[in-house]
C-alpha cells in the first residue's frame, strides 16, 4: 500500500489484481484489464469501457503486471496484449494500437520494441 492509502497488486493464485480506489476495493481478473494510462499524478485502469482511477505510479504498476500479458506501449500507457485488434503504422516509426472495443491508443517508437515477441517480425 502507498502512502495514500491506495494500492494495486496482483494475486498470483487467481490471476487478479486488488484496487482500491475512491474508497472501494476492486477485485478485477487481469484478463479483464484493457489498458492503463497515467494521468498527472493518478493512473486510469480500464475495464470494459469502465475507468479505475487511483493514486499510483505507472512504473510501480507496470513492474507488479505480467509481462507475458502487458507491454508498455509509451511512457504513460500500459496495454494488455490480448485486447490488440490491430497496429497502424504513422510517421517515424510510430504505431497506433488499435484495440478489439476501437479505442486507440499511442505506441511511441521507444516502446514499440515491446510488442515484438507478442507479434514477431511484423515491426
Amino acid at each position: 500500500m502507498d502512502a495514500t492509502g491506495q494500492s494495486i497488486r496482483q494475486q498470483d493464485p487467481d490471476r487478479r489484481v486488488t484496487i482500491k480506489s475512491e474508497g472501494r476495493v476492486v477485485f478485477l481478473s487481469l484478463d479483464e484489464i484493457d489498458w492503463v494510462q497515467a494521468s498527472a499524478n493518478y493512473i486510469k485502469v480500464s475495464v470494459s469501457g469502465k475507468l479505475y482511477r487511483m493514486r499510483e505510479a505507472i512504473g510501480r504498476l507496470a513492474q507488479r503486471l505480467d509481462t507475458r500479458q502487458f507491454v508498455r506501449i509509451h511512457r504513460s500507457t500500459i496495454v494488455n496484449v490480448h485486447r490488440i485488434k490491430a497496429l497502424e503504422p504513422v510517421n517515424s516509426g510510430e504505431y497506433i494500437v488499435i484495440l478489439r472495443d476501437g479505442k486507440e491508443l499511442s505506441c511511441s517508437r521507444g516502446y514499440r520494441d515491446g510488442l515484438r515477441p507478442f507479434i514477431g517480425r511484423a515491426l
